[in-house]
């Protein structure tokens, strides 16, 4: 089956479109369509965004009173800018008490969250997530260093539209081989919410089950190991469950990178074309068992290398992509041009995917993006400052964030001709913000995993 086909299968029937799904179905290229076409669409949907969470959001309907902003103050595309916007600390603001939590999430969302039966008198998170799951309602979760999680849940609508809009910026900016193989570096994504996991799964949309496969298949990460493996603030029984963790962690992790290393030199025995997906600090793990080893594995043509969730491959520094992009080559045979890495965030439906000259593009027809200073007023190209967007696709919640990214938005990409803004590939975190990213959590549950 092609990829036109592929993706096809997560369109919306046309007649059922509102504003937001034309702006994602209507382009037949999300990253490649001109740009007053783009505005058109981006701003019908942002209107009908924010006046459906203006009237169904009790919360968000709150801000904007207190801020004395309507949907009718926003006539045209300038306007946008009136609407107001919530940080991303925001899905971080909920309560430790389970069913305190279910009603948090009721109160966030601009969806009907559907009352969920639950068997403990005092449920954890991941007993009301699983309910909710059950119900269509996808809680999907990342963490920071403060080991604060951010939840952000999805009805089906923003679940199908964020899988159409990766999937399509995805294969837009890598070649699709129907017959290539898949490596994920990630937990199974059908046994945990967190949203690396998710969103690296969405590889079994493009692929055969047979043809993918999964790094670390049996590991189940839920909120609770994920508190579990930060010992820092426990008590001593905590901690004594937790080295039982890091124990069998440290198994499993190794196994799991000889699996992956194995599977590698297999198929490329075999002249397979195979497509390597995950958090860089895990890829670059494994390339220095591969350096370590003294072995080189030259890819088939074709292969290519994806990554995504942040570039922070050490607590303490930072691996320059020119520096991992050599290592790729030297160890695998993948050059510059057959890689490609990806900025996203658990609370935004777009991906913003690398094109050719490494700088990230963003889906135009639907995503407005915004450079704020420190006083949180817009500034103009080619400055830094603080990262906030305005995502009309989340339907489940106002997707009206302000990040705690550090970016410099350019006005159009400098190598390749595709219109439409794009990121400079230099994306670090303002000060005083909470370092975080699923591949910087990731990082800290394969350290702690491997403590022997």
């Amino acid at each position: 089956m092609q990829i036109d086909e592929k993706l096809k299968r997560l369109v919306k029937p046309r007649d059922t479109w509102t504003p937001p799904d034309a702006a994602l179905f209507t382009p037949k290229n999300l990253l490649n369509i001109e740009n007053k076409k783009a505005e058109k669409l981006k701003f019908k949907a942002i209107k009908y965004s924010f006046t459906h969470h203006y009237n169904n959001n009790y919360f968000y309907h709150q801000i904007c009173k207190e801020e004395g902003i309507k949907p009718d103050d926003i006539k045209n595309p300038s306007d946008v800018t009136k609407i107001p916007l919530i940080p991303d600390t925001f899905f971080k603001d909920y309560p430790s008490d389970g069913k305190k939590f279910l009603k948090w999430l009721r109160g966030i969302s601009s969806v009907k969250i559907p009352s969920v039966p639950l068997r403990s008198s005092n449920p954890s998170y991941d007993d009301v997530i699983s309910a909710l799951y059950k119900r269509g309602i996808d809680v999907m979760f990342t963490s920071g260093t403060s080991g604060r999680f951010s939840f952000v849940p999805r009805d089906r609508i923003s679940i199908a539209r964020l899988k159409y809009s990766w999937l399509k910026c995805l294969t837009e900016t890598l070649t699709y081989y129907p017959d290539s193989y898949t490596i994920l570096l990630i937990p199974n994504p059908f046994k945990t919410h967190l949203t690396l996991a998710r969103a690296f799964g969405l590889a079994f949309e493009l692929f055969d089950d047979s043809k993918v496969h999964i790094a670390m298949k049996n590991k189940i990460i839920t909120t609770k190991l994920l508190s579990m493996l930060r010992t820092a603030k426990m008590g001593s029984d905590k901690k004594i469950k937790s080295k039982i963790i890091n124990a069998f962690g440290t198994i499993s992790q190794k196994r799991s990178d000889l699996r992956v290393i194995n599977l590698i030199e297999k198929l490329s025995n075999k002249g397979c074309k195979i497509n390597i997906a995950g958090p860089p600090f895990w890829l670059d793990r494994i390339m220095s068992l591969l350096e370590n080893n003294g072995k080189h594995i030259r890819l088939a043509d074709g292969s290519q290398v994806f990554t995504g969730g942040g570039w922070k491959i050490y607590a303490d520094r930072r691996m320059p992509e020119k520096v991992f992009m050599e290592k790729l080559e030297k160890t695998l045979g993948i050059t510059r041009e057959r890689y490609r890495d990806c900025y996203a965030m658990t609370e935004c439906t777009a991906a913003f995917m690398d094109c050719e000259g490494h700088y990230k593009h963003i889906p135009n027809s639907f995503l407005h993006p915004m450079v704020l200073d420190e006083n949180l007023q817009p500034l103009g190209y080619n400055e830094y400052g603080r990262f906030a967007f305005i995502d009309p696709l989340a339907n489940s919640y106002p997707g009206f964030i302000i990040t705690g990214d550090r970016v410099k938005l350019l006005e159009h990409c400098p190598v390749c001709e595709r219109p439409g803004p794009v990121l400079y590939p230099e994306i670090t975190r303002c000060h005083g913000s909470e370092i975080r990213g699923c591949a910087l959590i990731m990082e800290e549950i394969m350290k702690d995993l491997s403590k022997e």
